[in-house]
């Protein structure tokens, strides 16, 4: 059996016919609270990306200017090393919670 797929102010949407277990059932306000929802975790996920950029062009600029005047810190490698670590497996815990 096929279901003729409609837009959230219930208008059919032309040629979308989905099997009846592909159809979409859910209210127009779920819907649109679900797909908030998935802006919003896009959103976070674009912000942490943006701020994991800037933090390691910051490191990548320090180490630079450390390696000029000739001070090298392998500490400060590692602690860069363990905090993206860290980081990669905060958003894997946070994807998994979610699913």
């Amino acid at each position: 059996m096929e279901v003729r797929q409609v837009s959230a102010s219930n208008d059919p949407l032309d040629g979308l016919w989905l099997s009846w277990r592909d159809a979409d059932f859910r209210s127009a306000r779920e819907q649109e609270e679900d797909e908030r929802r998935r802006e919003a975790e896009e959103d976070e996920r674009q912000r942490e990306a943006d701020s994991d950029e800037e933090r390691a062009q910051a490191r990548e600029r320090r180490r630079k200017e450390s390696k000029e005047r000739g001070e090298e810190n392998p500490e400060e490698e590692e602690e860069a090393k363990e905090e993206k670590e860290f980081r990669k497996n905060e958003r894997v815990m946070r994807m998994l919670q979610q699913t």
